[in-house]
């Protein structure tokens, strides 16, 4: 098997078995973002437990890199601290829009998949942010609608 492969496999797998995709009433936190370039839509709930992101969910009408992303996401935060998620969210937004590192960050197999298929697919990389835009939106308790341009 090769790497890439392997990826297609993970990215694959977060499409048929996508994690905490479903709609979460009681949330604390919800926030909607949408791609001006393809139309991609993902909105997120977090429930917090203090500061720390309790459980978190996502609903999504897009393409697959946009609903692996998400799902990754959602394995990725479900228990940290609402600062770690927020840095954790710029540093994968950097590296997917291949902005300079401003800090080291060890990155997951499954977030690795999902830069690999976007070297393959560069034209994608905001399909691969919406869902962080909209986390960060909701963390900030922002409602509205926000519009991801890049």
């Amino acid at each position: 098997m090769t790497i890439d492969q392997l990826y297609d496999k993970v990215i694959m797998d977060h499409i048929n078995n996508a994690r905490n995709y479903r709609a979460m009433p009681d949330a604390d936190r919800k926030a909607e973002a949408v791609s001006t370039l393809c139309g991609d839509s993902v909105t997120v709930y977090v429930k917090l437990d203090g500061d720390c992101i309790h459980d978190v969910a996502f609903q999504c009408a897009s393409c697959a890199i946009s609903m692996a992303s998400a799902s990754i996401m959602t394995e990725t935060i479900k228990g940290k601290r609402q600062a770690d998620a927020a840095a954790l969210m710029q540093a994968v937004t950097d590296r997917i829009m291949q902005k300079p590192a401003g800090v080291h960050t060890t990155f997951s197999a499954d977030q690795s998949a999902i830069f690999a298929a976007l070297r393959a697919f560069p034209t994608r990389k905001t399909c691969a942010t919406v869902a962080w835009h909209a986390l960060a939106a909701a963390l900030e308790g922002d409602r509205n609608t926000v519009a991801v341009e890049q």
